[in-house]
């Protein structure tokens, strides 16, 4: 969705921008309109009032709008629909104003189908609608007008009004259709950029534990080593199951694996809502990298785990608890990502020579 509302706040502005050329466009040829006919001594009104209809009330009127729809479109409080509905509104009056204007031309009376058009910018269809029965409304007003003015009597006038409704709602019809393909469209490629997401997640998840790969971990330690960190000092956590080889050898690699998604399952259940992320280093070893927390607050966490997966139970029977020892590692400015993680295996070893079931840091 932030994709949807980025490109909408990149048309509307693009929009916005392209309004503000009609309006001044319009404005520059309804003052050269005024000078050829005030020239040519065309004008069916006195001098002041022509000014006041077809340029200064019509300006002034451009420029309001035009106002307006620039402080909805940064307003923070407006929601990203509201906004498209301010920059369709804005086109659509500078279209009716025109329209309403110079009714005296037949093809200004259908201006509006640019309004309705445009909302194809947005896919929303209900905007579409509003639109065009807007449309409608400025184009009775317009006929209305013409019709007790300089059309009045003309029997042409009918035929363009029936024209210009059958025009604007062709035009309606095709901007439906054209939302509905630009929708197809844009499900299609949010689902092939959701599944794109999954893969390169599953890519980088270890399909029995469910936690980090390997590829995962040396990505993570490569924004470490380049300085890509917290202000905090990143800690490296190495835990190895102890006495694994014998768990496999004993009750068989099925159970065996049942260890390691316990494990797993233990550690996601601690460091939720925790600013750690685990990998599996490889085979029972499993490294926990820390951030913005004390190296007393990672012991204290860790530690949690290793209590935790003491108590675990199996559906094989284990005469004996299942352990992990650990080593923690800060990191150090210019450090390597293998010395690193050799600097927390020297301190995990440690640990299982001193005894297993423990953590040295």
């Amino acid at each position: 969705m932030d994709f949807i509302e980025s490109m909408n706040a990149k048309w509307r502005m693009e929009l916005f921008k392209i309004c503000v050329g009609l309006a001044a466009i319009g404005s520059v040829a309804e003052v050269a309109i005024y000078w050829y006919d005030s020239t040519h001594r065309t004008l069916f009104l006195p001098l002041a009032l022509y000014r006041a209809r077809f340029i200064y009330i019509p300006s002034s009127l451009n420029i309001i709008v035009i106002v307006v729809t620039y402080l909805c479109l940064k307003s923070e409080k407006m929601t990203n629909t509201q906004k498209n509905v301010s920059a369709c509104l804005l086109i659509y009056f500078l279209c009716a104003n025109t329209q309403v204007i110079h009714y005296v031309y037949g093809p200004l009376l259908m201006l509006p189908c640019i309004a309705i058009f445009v909302t194809v910018l947005f896919s929303d269809r209900r905007l579409t609608v509003s639109i065009l029965l807007l449309s409608y409304v400025s184009l009775s007003m317009a006929g209305y007008q013409a019709s007790i003015e300089l059309r009045k009597g003309d029997v042409q006038l009918s035929t363009d009004i029936l024209l210009a409704v059958v025009v604007m709602f062709t035009v309606f019809v095709a901007a439906n259709l054209i939302i509905k393909y630009i929708r197809e469209q844009m499900d299609y490629i949010l689902s092939a950029s959701e599944r794109q997401k999954q893969l390169i997640e599953e890519c980088n998840i270890d399909p029995l534990m469910g936690i980090g790969n390997r590829r995962l971990l040396e990505k993570r330690l490569e924004n470490v080593v380049t300085g890509e960190y917290p202000d905090k000092i990143p800690f490296l956590m190495m835990t190895d199951i102890d006495d694994f080889k014998k768990v496999n050898d004993t009750y068989g690699h099925v159970n065996g694996d049942e260890v390691l998604i316990n494990l797993a399952a233990v550690i996601r259940t601690r460091i939720k809502d925790q600013s750690i992320e685990a990998f599996r280093y490889g085979g029972e070893e499993i490294i926990l990298l820390a951030f913005n927390l004390t190296e007393e607050e990672v012991y204290r966490i860790l530690d949690g785990i290793r209590m935790a997966f003491i108590d675990e139970k199996y559906s094989f029977d284990s005469p004996d608890r299942i352990s992990f020892s650990a080593g923690i590692a800060g990191f150090e400015p210019g450090i390597e990502a293998e010395k690193w993680i050799g600097l927390a295996d020297e301190k995990m070893y440690r640990a299982k020579r001193e005894g297993k079931n423990r953590i040295i840091r």
